[in-house]
């Protein structure tokens, strides 16, 4: 089953979005996760660069 987007006020189809199956989530969940420790690592970094 596709999630749909509509318009509220006029009603029309704005977008499908296709269903995803569970590993398909967890891959994004974790790509995600991975993505923002790598921002903190950086973040960090440069706290520490900016420091000295």
């Amino acid at each position: 089953m596709a999630y749909r987007s509509i318009n509220p006020f006029t009603e029309e189809l704005v977008k499908d979005y296709p269903s995803h199956t569970a590993e398909q989530v967890e891959q994004a969940l974790s790509a995600a996760d991975a993505a923002f420790r790598a921002t903190l690592t950086g973040a960090a970094t440069w706290t520490a660069v900016l420091a000295c």
